[in-house]
């Protein structure tokens, strides 16, 4: 696959994935499931600490991939970072 094409695949994911936990997240921790009646949407609270966790296992897996990918910048970064001038 072409690098540039498989990082934005990534990124995108990643992206979207993050929204998902920070909404779940939001939703948890405000308690907005009795607020906005989620539980009349078919979700009850049981589904939406599933999904965050699920979502957040699945980031964890994204964002290594994420440095997987770029190791090679990263380990570039660094040594010129401490490189000695």
């Amino acid at each position: 696959m072409d690098p540039t094409k498989r990082n934005y695949i990534i990124d995108i994911l990643l992206g979207l994935d993050f929204l998902v936990v920070l909404a779940t997240g939001i939703i948890q921790f405000l308690s907005l499931h009795d607020i906005f009646g989620i539980r009349s949407w078919g979700l009850p609270f049981n589904t939406i600490l599933t999904v965050h966790v699920w979502s957040g296992m699945v980031l964890l897996v994204l964002i290594v991939a994420h440095i997987a990918v770029h190791w090679q910048w990263v380990a570039n970064v660094t040594r010129m970072m401490f490189a000695k001038k």
